[in-house]
């Protein structure tokens, strides 16, 4: 056999071993959109558990009954934009917000192909019952941080939210 063709070979196959020992592996744990995601399903987890057994409504249900408490009326692509949740997810929430007496639909004046939603009395009362359960949540989350924690926690948020959108922008 050649001795330059078994360097070469030695040689390539060390180059090998070499990267692929060099390569620090994935650490899933310290990456930003994992850990956000995992903490935000604990955070609706410990509320989801509480609006289920004392309403019967589910996350995403909670989240559009916010966001027309809020506005008072709006089409599903509103509600889409401002929960960030896809369409098809917004008109099963909405359907069964409508089919719970909750939210009610009625077609709007200005362009006769959307309907506009809102809550029904139901709806804001519930909406009314769930605020301080909310608010207590979040409390008993946040307590954790000092008062100067949650100062940064609340600018750190708006500047990657900023950035995000930037990004948004610059990658339709």
């Amino acid at each position: 056999m050649n001795l330059s063709y078994i360097y070469e070979i030695t040689h390539l196959v060390a180059n090998e071993i070499n990267i692929m020992t060099q390569q620090t592996p994935f650490d899933i744990k310290h990456f930003l959109p994992y850990q956000l995601s995992i903490l935000s399903n604990l955070v609706s987890g410990l509320i989801a558990e509480e609006y289920k057994a004392r309403f019967g409504i589910t996350v995403p249900e909670w989240r559009v009954i916010v966001v027309l408490a809020n506005a008072g009326e709006l089409t599903a692509t509103d509600i889409a934009e401002a929960t960030l949740m896809d369409k098809v997810r917004v008109t099963r929430t909405v359907q069964s917000l409508i089919k719970a007496k909750i939210a009610s639909r009625r077609a709007s004046k200005e362009d006769g192909r959307s309907t506009l939603l809102t809550l029904t009395k139901k709806g804001l009362a519930i909406y009314n019952e769930i605020i301080p359960l909310a608010k207590e949540a979040e409390s008993k989350i946040m307590e954790t941080l000092t008062p100067k924690d949650r100062k940064d926690l609340q600018r750190m948020i708006k500047k990657m939210s900023a950035q995000l959108s930037v990004l948004e922008t610059h990658n339709p």
